[in-house]
């Protein structure tokens, strides 16, 4: 996408994609898959990343996303950038993310998932989410990383949890909301350390 247009896949209806997805922004503009209550599939062994051409833009959602198999997901995108992974979102495989806000809502996710979040702005994932494997969060600036701040997320793997500068991370901050650290599994300090 160049400019500041926006471009709209699985808009209404079901689409699938049998190879690599790479999202790619040269201005302002947006890429949303299911933004209006489509679907999108990844088959298995394939990947969705950001191109070689970088991502400029501001905003990057998933929403009725399935990625089918344990293929690894990377996406980076710049701290200008926010990640929605938004109602219905399956991963199956282990997830790694660097962007400058994240918003986790209502998403099974069957793999590790690794979160580095880098602006200094605010940001709430509204919760409702399940984690099978692992979640390690990474809050690199002073904004205030909210998990489950409305509905109650379930945990069944470890948590770890970084803070690199004056921010926050808050599990369950507003009535409603929370989280279920399942039996058997811990939330500690990550290896970056929490200042």
């Amino acid at each position: 996408v160049s400019g500041d247009g926006g471009l709209f896949m699985a808009d209404s209806g079901a689409d699938l994609y049998n190879d690599d997805i790479r999202v790619t922004t040269t201005g302002a503009g947006q890429i949303r898959f299911g933004n209006g209550g489509g679907t999108s599939t990844l088959a298995a062994g394939r990947t969705i990343s950001v191109g070689v051409g970088g991502y400029a833009g501001s905003i990057l959602l998933l929403r009725g996303f399935t990625q089918v198999g344990a293929t690894p997901q990377v996406i980076t995108l710049p701290i200008t950038a926010s990640l929605y992974i938004y109602p219905n979102c399956v991963f199956d495989g282990d997830l790694t993310t660097t962007s400058g806000s994240i918003h986790l809502y209502n998403s099974t996710f069957n793999g590790d998932v690794f979160v580095r979040k880098t602006a200094a702005s605010s940001n709430t994932s509204q919760g409702g989410n399940v984690f099978h494997g692992d979640l390690e969060i990474v809050n690199e600036n002073t904004g205030i990383v909210y998990m489950g701040e409305s509905v109650v997320d379930a945990y069944n793997g470890d948590i770890r949890v970084n803070n690199l500068s004056t921010g926050q991370i808050r599990f369950g901050n507003s009535v409603g909301g929370g989280g279920v650290l399942a039996s058997g599994h811990t939330i500690t300090v990550g290896s970056e350390g929490f200042d």
